[in-house]
């Protein structure tokens, strides 16, 4: 602007006005405004974020399940082992259920990710759970779940080939997950006087659902409460739904052998 620079030398009045004149456009530049007007969007949109997740802790996120039925063993085999000659039990299960998620959708839920676990004592008193069934429900979704006999997307399978699923006890549960708008996730839990149910898995392998009632024993049922007692109290139980939950994959895409 125009004005000396060195520090010995005083400036004038006119190279003082000229300076202020100066720095006044500088700080009104479209950077700068653009600038201020970015972070005070920006400011505005974490506040409206923060009040929308604090306001939905005012909701209970409650799924309807209004029937769960015993699972139904289709079929009870063994798969191969990789990297081994062993072989591990694997079951395959028919699910009757109906669940309305609709309760759990408000301003802050984005999705719901509702799953049935299987909770297993075998008959050496090992127990654990893993996933049987699961399914995203989007906003535009249908919030009412039906299933009729329907297989389970994932089968029940014993990753340690030294017990077995014959003769196990077998109980069902619902859960689900909500993924909100904004904030953590919620992993919920249905309660265990709604949504368990109870079966029992054969003492015999078989290959067809006809085969497998056969091989049920008459008037043999499960207890689920003393069941989810016993995984809740036994140590092993957390260690087993971890492992099983990562081998869900694996074997689902090695259920078609069964």
């Amino acid at each position: 602007h125009g004005c000396p620079r060195r520090a010995e030398t005083a400036p004038s009045a006119a190279c003082k006005l000229r300076g202020a004149l100066w720095r006044r456009v500088a700080m009104n530049t479209p950077h700068s405004r653009a600038n201020v007007v970015f972070f005070y969007g920006l400011s505005v949109l974490a506040a409206l974020c923060c009040a929308n997740w604090a306001t939905s802790f005012m909701y209970d996120y409650n799924v309807l399940v209004t029937r769960l039925e015993p699972p139904i063993v289709e079929k009870l085999g063994q798969l191969p082992v990789m990297y081994s000659h062993n072989r591990r039990d694997a079951a395959l299960l028919s699910l009757t259920a109906d669940i309305n998620v609709s309760g759990v959708f408000n301003w802050n839920t984005k999705q719901v990710f509702v799953y049935i676990q299987a909770d297993v004592r075998t008959v050496n008193g090992a127990v654990f759970r893993t996933v049987v069934w699961d399914q995203v429900v989007n906003r535009t979704d249908s919030k009412a779940i039906s299933l009729r006999n329907a297989e389970a997307e994932y089968p029940v399978l014993m990753l340690d080939t030294r017990d077995t699923l014959a003769g196990a006890e077998i109980a069902l549960s619902v859960a689900w997950d909500v993924m909100p708008v904004s904030g953590g996730l919620r992993r919920i839990k249905g309660p265990a006087s709604d949504m368990l149910s109870g079966g029992f898995v054969p003492r015999k392998p078989c290959f067809s659902l006809a085969r497998c009632n056969k091989l049920l024993p008459a008037g043999k049922t499960a207890d689920p409460r003393a069941l989810l007692a016993a995984l809740s109290n036994d140590g092993t139980g957390a260690g087993g739904s971890q492992r099983q939950d990562k081998g869900a994959g694996a074997a689902a895409a090695s259920s078609d052998e069964l």
